[in-house]
């Protein structure tokens, strides 16, 4: 139970049904008692009081937690204190209400009431197609969680669906949470590995996850280049480059790194054409300040890259942030109320001026008792 997750609303909910699938210990917080009951893995589960499910209101989620931060807080203490749980990843979406607006409160609550636990912010980011208020909530949650003092590990649903075939959204977000704990098991799995060559262990994952920033998860196959008839170190170096723009989180900025874990697990041959300085040479401090490494041997060719301490997503934000702008320009001549006048309307007046007069009615029970039998 080194590694667990706690899933908020919806979206977060069912990204911990799937890790509870895979054998990790979760629970799920929601609004929605329908929402909760979908789960299907999840048994740990804390329906908040004051309404069934927020929809997109942001606002009145966060509005609502003033009554239930004490019941959230006693629920993730009584469950997930157990000293086997050191690292608690907490998926959510940006772009709902309940998730996005429980999140930044609860998050910063549990880091002072269980300082001896990593949380791990996981929010979804949504993607281009989703509606105007849904990139509203994103751009707000992410001003919240970039005042929390934690790593932050953003999900996107639009780079993966770039780099992805066009699903239907049930598969779609199936399959991006599916990749998602993936490859944090296979960390976790690392982490219990033995090599003559240096282990990656449990500290060390716990201290990527405990530097505070933006961070991603990528993994490359070196069998790529096994077509080349020579394989160079700018060659290993530019692919685990390229798998950072191709996994499903967050496209990175290079302001900065502070942590790094690299994880090699592939034939002794490639393992000696490794080369720190080229991986990080986009970073403007060009190495990270703490590196940590794990190197095993087999016929896999994966190599398994972990960057935390990373400045925050601009240019994604950036792009959701004209998005909105541009949604705000074209609601502003949508009219909210609008009457219709027909051209036959002097016709119509003329027609009922030429009708004889009928009394009103004075009350509805007066025309129901003019039909009572």
């Amino acid at each position: 139970m080194f590694i667990s997750f706690l899933g908020l609303g919806q979206a977060g909910g069912n990204i911990a049904d799937e890790a509870a699938k895979q054998g990790f210990y979760s629970a799920s917080i929601n609004y929605s008692e329908r929402d909760l009951e979908s789960l299907e893995y999840v048994n740990l589960k804390l329906k908040l009081i004051g309404s069934e499910g927020i929809g997109k209101a942001r606002s009145e989620a966060i509005r609502l937690m003033a009554n239930n931060w004490d019941l959230a807080t006693t629920f993730v203490k009584e469950n997930f204190s157990h000293s086997s749980i050191e690292i608690i990843f907490v998926p959510f979406s940006t772009a709902g209400g309940s998730g996005s607006g429980i999140a930044p409160v609860l998050l910063e609550i549990l880091c002072q009431e269980m300082p001896d636990k990593v949380f791990v912010s996981m929010p979804i980011i949504p993607d281009s197609t989703e509606a105007y208020i849904s990139q509203k909530n994103c751009l707000e949650c992410f001003e919240d969680l970039s005042q929390l003092d934690i790593c932050t590990l953003p999900i996107d649903n639009e780079k993966f669906r770039a780099n992805s075939l066009q699903f239907g959204k049930n598969v779609f977000y199936k399959t991006v949470n599916q990749k998602v704990i993936q490859i944090i098991q296979q960390l976790e799995q690392y982490t219990e590995q033995s090599s003559k060559y240096g282990v990656f262990d449990k500290k060390d994952l716990k201290a990527l996850f405990q530097t505070k920033g933006l961070g991603t998860i990528a993994q490359c196959n070196l069998n790529d280049l096994k077509h080349q008839t020579e394989i160079s170190e700018s060659d290993i170096a530019n692919l685990i480059k390229e798998s950072w723009h191709q996994s499903c989180f967050a496209d990175i900025e290079y302001n900065q790194i502070i942590s790094a874990g690299i994880i090699f697990d592939g034939e002794e041959e490639f393992m000696s054409i490794l080369n720190h300085q080229k991986i990080f040479s986009p970073f403007n401090n060009k190495m990270p300040l703490h590196l940590f490494e794990g190197y095993y041997t087999s016929e896999s060719n994966i190599i398994t890259t972990v960057l935390t301490g990373l400045d925050w997503c601009h240019s994604r934000l950036k792009t959701i942030e004209e998005k909105t702008k541009e949604a705000t320009k074209a609601m502003e001549h949508i009219k909210t109320r609008t009457i219709y006048k027909s051209n036959a309307v002097d016709i119509l007046s003329k027609i009922k001026n030429e009708q004889p007069k009928k009394e009103k009615v004075k009350d509805i029970s007066s025309l129901i008792n003019k039909f009572k039998r």
